[in-house]
This record gives structure tokens, sequence and C-alpha cells, in this order.
């Protein structure tokens, strides 16, 4: 027989953006808040580096959203958890339309709306917009095309 409790009355909060700090993990660039990023290796030392859907910008690395702005060097917060919400920078400055897919774009540290196709496309779906604005985090599967 289930087990029903009433709901919790005050005194806590439930946030719906997981973010981390990777301890020694700066910006390698200048990266936005809401920019897509990729942690890669740069001559053995581990970086975030703005991410686009190709390997040449990272799109096999994509690890999440900066939550804020970083210069050079800057260790920062970053949005990576499934069910995350976050406003992302959108290709073309154009709004999201809310229940459709959103994927990572020719743009490094932008995503789109429309995958693309082709050799050497890295189309990695990175969650579903909510708004016109923001969308949730859910990055399924990686799918390259030859």
């Amino acid at each position: 027989m289930p087990i029903a409790f009433p709901p919790a009355q005050g005194g806590s909060s439930i946030s719906d953006t997981l973010r981390v700090v990777l301890s020694g993990v700066t910006a390698a660039e200048v990266i936005l808040a809401g920019h897509a990023i990729a942690l890669v290796d740069d001559g053995g030392s581990p970086v975030f580096r703005l991410c686009g859907d190709t390997p040449a910008t990272y799109g096999d690395s994509w690890i999440g959203f900066a939550y804020q702005d970083m210069n050079i060097g800057d260790n920062f917060s970053i949005i990576t958890g499934r069910g995350s919400r976050v406003t992302p920078v959108v290709e073309g400055a154009v709004a999201l339309v809310p229940e459709t897919g959103v994927w990572l774009s020719a743009t490094p540290g932008e995503v789109a709306q429309s995958p693309r196709s082709g050799p050497g496309i890295v189309s990695l779906r990175v969650g579903t917009a909510h708004t016109d604005a923001e969308m949730f985090v859910a990055a399924d599967s990686k799918v390259a095309i030859p």
C-alpha cells in the first residue's frame, strides 16, 4: 500500500539549475553567460573553450553552459545538470521556439534549433526550449554524421 505525505511547508527551496565548479579548470578565452562550452585539454591542462558543432570547435567535448561571464584564466560555475534551466546564447539572436529541440550550432558558443548535417558535423542535441529565451539542458546522445 502506498504511503502519502503532505507537501513540505516552507524552510526549503528547490533550485532549477545545477551549477558545478571544476577545480583547476579555467577559461582559455572570454566566455559569456549562456555560452555553450567544452572541457578540453590544452597542453596537459584542462580548460573551458567555446563549443560549436564540429570536432575543430570542440563539439565532441561539450560539457554545458557558462553560468556567468568569464575572462581568460577565470575559474567559474558551469550549468551542466540534466533538467537545469539556462538562457543560452542563440545563433542569430533569434527567439527560441518552445517545446523544440536545441542543438550546438556552427557558431562556437551558440545554439540553434536546427541541427546541421554533413561531413564532420557533430549533431548534438543539448536540450529543449522552455520559453522563447530559456531552455532545459538534456543532452541525450551524440550522433556524428559522417
